[in-house]
């Protein structure tokens, strides 16, 4: 192989690394991103959850309780 050649390969190869480690830390910051919304819509969606629960056991309780059935 020409030695001209290989410098080339030389600096082409390490332009290529550097645009994989810019593209994997980009990546890996558009990541984080993911995680904390998924994490925050994760926190919402439990919160939903635990609302819709009481409301169901306030309403088993009101059909159990005629003292608690509001009188219209």
């Amino acid at each position: 192989m020409p030695k001209r050649d290989f410098h080339e390969f030389e600096e082409n190869h390490q332009q290529q690394q550097q645009q994989q480690q810019h593209h994997h830390h980009h990546h890996h910051h558009h990541q984080q991103q993911q995680q904390q919304q998924h994490h925050h819509h994760h926190q919402q969606h439990h919160q939903q959850q635990q609302q819709q629960q009481q409301q169901q056991q306030q309403q088993k309780k009101n059909l159990h309780d005629p003292t608690s059935i509001p009188r219209s």
